[in-house]
């Protein structure tokens, strides 16, 4: 009644806005604000965690990212994969001491496997289809195991009108993120049990699209049980790429999984990015515009023996990127044509690339022009002119 008086308002559900969450975040953790500080300042817009803002946009989440707060004392994990394993961990852990149960382990991931994996099953095939409920009578286990799903907490019951004489009964995830996670959780377990093969599901279209996040939830949860499959899977990845038309993409999809691998485990990144160079078998690459995270691609062509042609003309090449482009030339023996012209190269750039050029025996074309080079890079560049043997233009 008290709106009537506003009635010529349009009126918006804004729903759990960032201020909700952050007031939220400051009332539970009332007696530590330390902790709440240190959530605040992982979720804060100039932070690099876009998956723990995506999160708090409700409640539950919100609650969930707190609890885990709690359990880690401040220090999130930095792999979205690990984030959410810790996260089923810790709603585990609280069906457990509700319910007066002490597993014997305390991975319960793996004490509930068989119950996760049939949420997995399901979650990955209401994600193929673009459902983000599941309906009661399309659950393929029985009434326990279903009563348990829900009990854990991950799933919200909602009761739909289905038709005239019954009601019908459907599932939903709390966000569509731990569907996604869910599905991961399924193929990997099918990719490390070998009924699923590596090329089968990097050939697969959808994983590249609307199955993305899925797959590089599989890719985490992969590379932290078997970094053998890890390896084979950005083997695959980098062997399927070649001849496609989407290869911006492609690529970003390669790194992407290959960034997800290396925050499980630092030392992996060269490994996979070595396996990931010796397999990509495009010979001439020009593109549109930069993948993100391509400064990984520079340490892949170490070890390239196919790519004869790169075009990088008006991609913002800094001195940075020359110089990690340096150490790769420096070490390649198949890149013939390298196009850097219309960039930000410097003098110290121009430098990096010297050290190269001395070194290099397979280069014969490079175009600079159109860079920031002045006196120095090309009195650099002039020296490293008098001792290579390969360079005509």
């Amino acid at each position: 009644m008290k709106f009537r008086r506003f009635c010529d308002t349009l009126w918006e559900i804004v729903g759990f806005t960032s201020g909700d969450a952050r007031s939220f975040i400051l009332k539970y953790f009332k007696d530590n604000q330390l902790l709440a500080h240190k959530l605040l300042e992982q979720l804060s817009p100039w932070s690099k965690s876009k998956d723990l803002r995506d999160l708090m946009s409700n409640p539950l989440n919100t609650t969930l990212l707190c609890l885990l707060c709690e359990d880690c004392e401040g220090s999130l994990p930095t792999s979205r994969t690990q984030l959410y394993i810790e996260i089923i961990l810790c709603v585990l852990r609280r069906y457990e001491e509700k319910n007066e149960l002490s597993s014997a382990s305390d991975d319960l991931i793996k004490v509930y496997e068989k119950e996760l994996l049939h949420l997995g099953h399901m979650a990955f095939k209401s994600l193929c289809e673009g459902e983000l409920y599941i309906e009661e009578n399309k659950f393929d286990c029985n009434s326990t195991v279903l009563s348990l799903l829900t009990k854990f907490g991950f799933l919200s019951v909602q009761v739909s009108q289905g038709s005239r004489r019954k009601r019908c009964v459907r599932y939903g995830f709390m966000h569509k993120s731990f569907q996604e996670f869910f599905s991961g959780f399924y193929l990997a377990s099918n990719i490390l049990s070998g009924e699923l093969d590596c090329d089968t599901v990097v050939t697969d279209g959808r994983y590249l699209d609307e199955l993305k996040q899925a797959f590089l939830f599989m890719t985490g949860i992969v590379v932290s049980r078997c970094e053998e499959t890890a390896m084979c899977l950005v083997k695959s990845i980098g062997a399927h790429m070649n001849g496609e038309s989407k290869l911006r993409s492609n690529l970003e999809f390669a790194f992407d999984c290959i960034e997800e691998c290396a925050t499980h485990k630092k030392n992996l990144q060269s490994k996979l990015l070595h396996t990931f160079g010796s397999h990509f078998e495009i010979t001439a690459l020009h593109l549109k515009s930069l993948p993100r995270n391509f400064e990984y691609f520079y340490e892949a062509l170490t070890v390239n023996t196919t790519l004869t042609n790169l075009n990088l003309s008006e991609k913002a090449i800094d001195n940075s990127d020359a110089a990690s482009l340096s150490d790769a030339i420096k070490v390649n023996t198949a890149l013939c044509n390298l196009d850097l012209s219309d960039n930000n190269i410097g003098d110290s750039g121009a430098a990096s690339l010297s050290d190269a050029i001395k070194v290099n025996t397979a280069l014969t074309n490079l175009n600079l022009s159109g860079n920031c080079i002045g006196a120095s890079g090309a009195a650099s560049l002039s020296d490293a002119i008098k001792v290579n043997t390969a360079l005509t233009n």
